[in-house]
């Protein structure tokens, strides 16, 4: 990451701040921090980017658009869903206006709206548009795309939102083989799969402790990774699935360990309230299962001090 920082630096001083070099540098550095959870740095990049590329070509520009979902889906990741929804909407708008409703950019935006939407709890309108996203996508890009898979999957997520559980563990099992036969076991997208059909299994089925090897496997790949925001999503299903499994010290632990991570990123500007909070009620629910009358009050007053504040 430091390579691309120094990068910006040198484009900053050869090129002119509106040059079309240093906009494309700084959307790539955006992205890359993004994706390592680097999240207000990239989101000035981002803010920046939108900034030019509005003034200079225009509010409707294919590239304007463009990095405007980008914004979106890292306001999304931040847990700040109501401004995420919002520019996705009015990206959507647009892009559908000058590049058709079934164009490339239409439908990554359709989807980053859809996960934004199931974020929320909005599952129905989720599961809607990540069909039609998943309808373009088999057509146009083939059925072992990055793109349709990740529309598979996250269709299988609103599905079993909605009690759909049939029809979510088959779309999970399927883009599960297709990922190990095209990506391989440790790829990120496949490690998000087997993550989602692992609280799937917990919530849904009456073995919930057949997720507990899944979730330890993935747990081990992110701690050598040592992403935070990676680690902390992991530890959280980890330990709430302990929790179900009457496991009390490990579901402590390890949720006590997410918790701590996630209070770090929220200090450090690098996540909102609302996972936190998700963790801490995960951790008060194991809590009240097991009677810890102490510990209840003192978990919930966290809570309420986080939530006077959203």
């Amino acid at each position: 990451m430091e390579i691309g920082r120094k990068i910006l630096k040198a484009g900053e001083i050869k090129f002119k701040p509106d040059d079309k070099i240093l906009v494309i540098i700084k959307s790539i550095l955006g992205l890359l921090l993004s994706k390592k959870g680097e999240y207000i740095e990239a989101e000035v990049l981002y803010r920046k980017v939108i900034e030019i590329n509005k003034r200079i070509l225009g509010v409707e520009h294919k590239n304007t658009l463009s990095s405007m979902s980008d914004l979106g889906l890292l306001l999304s990741s931040k847990g700040e869903y109501i401004e995420a929804e919002k520019i996705h909407r009015l990206t959507l708008e647009a892009q559908t206006k000058v590049l058709g409703l079934e164009h490339v950019d239409t439908i990554i935006t359709t989807t980053f709206l859809a996960t934004t939407l199931y974020r929320k709890g909005e599952y129905k309108e989720a599961e809607m548009l990540f069909r039609k996203s998943l309808e373009v996508e088999e057509r146009d890009l083939g059925l072992e795309h990055t793109n349709t898979i990740s529309s598979m999957n996250n269709l299988a997520l609103s599905l079993s939102s909605l009690g759909e559980y049939k029809e979510a563990e088959i779309l999970f099992r399927r883009v599960m083989e297709i990922q190990r036969r095209v990506l391989g076991p440790k790829h990120q997208k496949m490690l998000i799969t087997e993550q989602n059909f692992a609280i799937f299994l917990r919530d849904n089925t009456n073995y919930p402790k057949k997720a507990i090897p899944l979730l330890e496997r993935i747990l081990d790949i992110r701690r050598k990774e040592n992403i935070p925001q990676y680690l902390a999503s992991i530890l959280t299903a980890l330990g709430t699935t302990y929790g179900k499994c009457n496991l009390f010290d490990e579901a402590v632990n390890t949720l006590e360990e997410s918790i701590n991570i996630r209070r770090k990123l929220l200090k450090n500007g690098y996540l909102s309230k609302e996972p936190l909070i998700a963790s801490l009620n995960r951790l008060l629910e194991v809590y009240e299962k097991n009677g810890k009358e102490k510990e209840i009050k003192r978990t919930q007053a966290e809570i309420n001090s986080y939530s006077v504040c959203l």
